[in-house]
């Protein structure tokens, strides 16, 4: 029997869903659930019963709608640990597909496919924030925006500044019970929010400091393998400022801020022409 078959009764069919999410190029790199109550086999690849829930959706036919799919999962969920011990060099790939319990055929249907953004904690889910596939595939407006603080990304090309440069090297101190926060000892104690927005670096996996109170930072999520004792690399942050590139990182020539923008627009009736 084919998927349709099943599909075009509600009362006879037993709907669920199918999660894929890839992340590399092999077989294991590849996370199947299933948002039925026992696991389900498909093909010959099996996709694990795990509690879901996602935004409801709908197909517009417009390729450049970035509209994110939210999708919500338990914190145990096979994705989220892989997530939390690795960085992924490459697109994650989302799909959803649809069958009938109930069909002996396991006939699946496609309903939507697009790329993962981001993850973030909302209690008790981790939801995976997802764009259509399409969307990476275009580009749209502009480049770079006419804006009063620096567009750059920070170490990245337009920007230059120099990441070795302003590395310190550190040693881990305390952590948190989620290791989402550490406190490191470095050669020298750093300025008030000295590494906000910066970088901390541990066995070639990256996160990203969002606060900074004295030795002790906060990451935008845990580091499992990081303990006491260990060193990590620390990168300085930006608040995209024409000082702070100036004073911090000697990087003025860069700059891509336009500090002297006028505070009202020519549109706005204040025009003397």
């Amino acid at each position: 029997m084919t998927y349709r078959a099943f599909d075009e009764s509600s009362h006879s069919g037993q709907p669920v869903e199918l999660l894929e999410i890839q992340y590399g190029q092999t077989e294991a790199e590849i996370v199947r659930t299933t948002s039925g109550d026992r696991d389900v086999v498909v093909g010959g690849k099996t996709y694990l019963a795990f509690t879901t829930t996602r935004d409801q959706f709908d197909d517009e036919v417009n390729p450049d709608d970035a509209k994110q799919l939210s999708i919500r999962v338990p914190r145990d969920h096979p994705f989220i640990l892989e997530f939390d011990q690795r960085e992924f060099p490459t697109m994650v790939a989302v799909r959803i597909k649809r069958c009938h319990l109930n069909d002996p055929d396991l006939g699946t249907f496609n309903i939507w496919s697009g790329r993962l953004v981001g993850v973030s904690f909302e209690a008790p889910w981790m939801v995976m924030g997802c764009e259509k596939i399409a969307t990476a595939l275009t580009q749209t407006g502009c480049r770079i925006r006419y804006m009063r603080q620096c567009p750059h990304a920070l170490y990245m090309p337009r920007c230059w500044a120099d990441k070795e440069q302003f590395k310190a090297v550190g040693q881990v101190t305390a952590l948190s019970t989620n290791k989402a926060t550490v406190t490191v000892t470095l050669p020298s104690t750093p300025s008030v929010g000295y590494y906000v927005g910066g970088i901390l670096l541990f066995n070639g996996l990256s996160r990203f400091i969002i606060e900074q109170n004295g030795s002790n930072l906060k990451l935008s999520r845990p580091l499992l393998d990081l303990d006491v004792g260990e060193s990590v690399t620390l990168h300085p942050g930006c608040d995209r400022l024409a000082a702070t590139c100036k004073d911090k990182f000697n990087n003025l020539d860069n700059y891509g801020g336009f500090d002297y923008i006028p505070p009202k627009g020519p549109f706005e009736g204040t025009s003397i022409v």
